[in-house]
Formats: structure tokens, sequence, C-alpha cells
């Protein structure tokens, strides 16, 4: 058995409400879906998920170029089982770009997957859990807005909401605040700044945002400054969760010998399920906690997520697997992920593989490139 074809196509889907982080504001998701071919006819898709916004370094164009022209050409040939070797012949053929690369590894996992005819979180070392309970991230716009966004999906089940903050002090009080006072104390409430802050000025707003109860602060500051994240973990009573500084198991052994965080969140289409995995096994090791995130990924990374969190021990707070509910369409051919749950929780997915299948039209793009 070996890799014949690996193909990838732009998939762009507009966001319902335009979405926006302290470093910007988008208003159409521009991902790329990936689909690897063996020789006996199996295939496996994936999908990599560029945030047009400051997020990550990589865009869809720089995407498709690096699968195209760098990953492709050492994948053909290779047996798509030998997850070792074929991450070790991605790291030669061209250094970083990790969402690329985690389009082709869920890919990988989707086509194992259907070979062997089990679910994905099987090849995770199987299931720990059998529904995942959801926390909502709300985007910066209106105080009103985001009240509104919240007390839905309280009512909705939802265990968390996340207020996004970064828009400058007082109004991240403001919003913070509202929120807090719209939910009610039972609720969790945890904030995510996106890096908007220097430690410094972070310091006393954070210590004024602590009154209300969080659940944890995200990356605060910087990605690259691990001193600003160990400084504002010994300061604060809040637990402190690193998100854009980990992105690698390296990465996060940095993060552990600065003490520069006390939680991490784990994403798939950020690390690839194989690097999630070994992620979450360190965090466990150091005993830091984790979730599970959204790069605001369509319908194919949600299924990785959510296969991820459901095989992962050291995931332990509701998770955000809610970024299909903010497109105006879906690329899968069941919109599972599109509607509402009904109780605040996805359920584990038992079909072969990511369980999930592709709209015709998608599929259609993937069979040229």
């Amino acid at each position: 058995m070996q890799i014949t074809s690996v193909k990838a196509c732009p998939a762009n889907l507009p966001y319902r409400k335009p979405w926006g982080i302290s470093s910007g504001i988008a208003d159409t998701a521009q991902h790329v879906l990936v689909k690897i071919t063996t020789d006996d006819g199996d295939y496996g898709l994936g999908e990599a998920t560029p945030f047009p916004i400051g997020y990550a370094y990589e865009t869809q164009d720089s995407i498709l170029h690096i699968i195209r022209d760098f990953l492709r050409p050492v994948l053909i040939g290779q047996h798509p089982f030998n997850l070792e070797r074929i991450e070790s012949s991605m790291a030669r053929a061209v250094p970083g770009h990790p969402l690329a690369k985690a389009g082709i590894d869920i890919a990988l996992y989707d086509l194992m997957g259907k070979i062997l005819k089990v679910p994905v979180y099987y090849l995770l070392g199987g299931a720990v859990r059998t529904r995942v309970p959801l926390g909502y991230s709300i985007g910066i716009k209106s105080t009103a807005e985001m009240v509104q966004d919240a007390v839905h999906f309280v009512a909705s089940g939802f265990a968390a909401i996340k207020v996004k903050i970064g828009a400058g002090p007082r109004v991240d009080l403001e919003h913070v605040a509202a929120v807090r006072d719209a939910i009610g104390p039972d609720i969790k409430l945890r904030v995510d700044a996106n890096e908007a802050y220097r430690w410094d000025e972070a310091l006393p707003m954070l210590r004024k945002l602590e009154r209300y109860d969080l659940e944890y602060i995200e990356q605060p500051v910087p990605r690259w400054d691990l001193d600003g994240m160990s400084r504002l973990c010994a300061a604060l009573d809040t637990p402190v969760m690193a998100d854009e500084s980990a992105f690698t198991p390296e990465d996060v052994i940095a993060l552990i010998k600065f003490r520069a965080a006390d939680m991490l969140n784990v994403e798939p289409c950020k690390s690839g399920l194989a690097g999630a995995k070994r992620i979450a096994a360190i965090a466990e090791a150091a005993g830091l906690s984790c979730t599970v995130g959204s790069m605001l990924e369509m319908g194919l990374g949600t299924a990785a997520h959510l296969h991820f969190a459901c095989a992962t021990r050291s995931v332990s707070h509701a998770c955000e697997l809610i970024a299909p509910l903010l497109f105006t369409g879906d690329i899968l051919a069941d919109p599972i992920f599109s509607q509402e749950p009904p109780d605040g929780h996805w359920d584990l997915l038992s079909g072969p593989g990511l369980g999930v299948t592709l709209d015709k039209r998608w599929m259609s793009a993937l069979s040229d490139d």
C-alpha cells in the first residue's frame, strides 16, 4: 500500500456575522481541504485552518503552495501508516508551516481509520468519554451583542462562555462585567486576549477582571513573551492558559521550564492529531490541564477536534468545538456541527475515520488541483 495522490483545494465560507479578536475582524474563512489517496483507492480527508488576522503566520495561498510543492512530493510512495517517517520527511522538506502539516496529518488519520474500519479516536488511544461538553466563544463586538450571545448559549445548555478581550482595559472590563451579570454566578466564564497586551499593562486590568470569577485567562501577552506569561502566572489567582504560545511539543517544554502556563489550549488543526497527543501527554506529566479550542475550523476540523477530545484524558474543561455554527454554509454532506446541539454537548462519532462525509461539491473540488 502506498500514497499515490495528494490534492488540496481552497474552501471559503462566509461567517454569519463578522468575527473579531484583538488583532482584527474577518468576514470569511479561507481554509484548505486535503485529500490523500492510496493505490488501493482508499482516501482520507483533512482541513487546514489559517486565520487571516494574525493568529498564525500561514495563509490559504501559502498552505496550498506548501502542500502542492513541498509536502506532496515527499508523501507520494509512502505507506500511509508510517506516520513518524512521514512527519520526518515533511520536516526535512520544509521547516515550520504547522497548519499545512496538520491538514495532512488529519487526512492520514481519516485514511487509516477508513482502511481499518475504525473511528479515529481508536487510533488515538480509545474513548475516555463519549460526550464532550461545549463552551461558546464570543468575538469582540458591542456589549449588547455579546450579552445576547452569552444568554442564548447558556440557555442552550453550554457549560462555559468565553469572552474575547483586547479592545482596551475599559472596554474589556465593561464586556466581562456585563456578560457575568447576564449569565449569573454558576456558569463558567473565561477570557481570551489573543496576545493583545504587554504583561505590565495586562496585570492591573486582569486583577480587576478576577472579581468576575474567571475559569481561566487565555494568552494575555504575545506568544514569544514567556517571561511575561510567567510573571502573570505568579501574580494572578486565576489560571493562565497558553494557546498561541503552544503550537508544538517543544513550545510546551519551554512553557513548563519558564512556569509560563497553568493550562493549555490544544488544537489538532494547530498541531496535528499526532502532535496534539504529544502535547497532551507532556501537559499531563507536568500537571497541566487542557481544553480543546477552536481554529474556527469547518466540519472536517471539528470532527478531528472531537475525536481528540474524546480520546484524551487530560482534556478536563468544556471544549470550544463551535465554529461551524458561525458559518453561513457547511462543507459536510450531513451538517452535523452547523446545528446547535440540544443540550450543549457533542456526542462521540462512531463511523470509520473521522466519521463525516464531505459534500459532493467539495469532493468534486478535490478531484483536480
